[in-house]
């Protein structure tokens, strides 16, 4: 059985060690990826693994078999954790591109595999970009992970990817912000 004052960040890892231990292939997503990146400062209550292969839910009860985890209505729920996994299923993708890299990070001899930070900001990105209200939430997540990881965040990338969505005007929303970001030098070119 896990502790019951694992953050989410510990968690993640936990999981996602035990996954890759068995030869799971799962990449974490969402919230629970921009909190991984931001050091926590991102929050999320639900981590969402994308399985890259065919998995079956008797392979991740194996893999979870004693944390405490338990499969209810649709996802894993644990009765001393505030966290929820989901397990869903590959391709990797960020709205509909697919996503052949992602990173492994290593964090006490745990591996734990995650759409790189690039991915992430354009992930938490698409729910502030393409809904008629936008997810202001996930933007604050994107700008937590620039803010954490903004050597390893390509905003160009970010910016032709926008303008192919044709989201320029979000994406200039999200700009202004990244701007305003405490310690912020001229991240980009106006």
């Amino acid at each position: 059985m896990l502790a019951a004052d694992l953050s989410l960040v510990e968690l993640a890892f936990e999981v996602g060690h035990r996954l890759h231990s068995k030869g799971i292939r799962a990449v974490l997503s969402g919230g629970a990826a921009a909190c991984v990146y931001s050091g926590g400062e991102a929050q999320s209550r639900d981590l969402d693994f994308v399985l890259s292969f065919q998995v079956d839910r008797d392979q991740i009860n194996e893999a979870l078999a004693d944390t405490g985890f338990q499969f209810e209505q649709g996802m894993y729920r644990h009765p001393n954790l505030p966290f929820t996994l989901e397990f869903l299923r590959s391709p990797v993708q960020i709205d509909d591109e697919f996503i052949a890299k992602w990173n492994s990070l290593e964090s006490q001899g745990r591996v734990l595999e995650i759409l790189s930070p690039t991915d992430c900001v354009r992930d938490r990105l698409c729910w502030f970009f393409f809904y008629r209200t936008p997810d202001f939430a996930a933007l604050s997540q994107a700008l937590e992970v620039v803010a954490a990881k903004r050597d390893e965040v390509d905003l160009d990338a970010i910016r032709t990817w926008a303008s192919q969505k044709r989201a320029l005007e979000r994406f200039t929303q999200f700009e202004r912000r990244v701007q305003l970001l405490p310690d912020t030098k001229t991240i980009m070119e106006p």
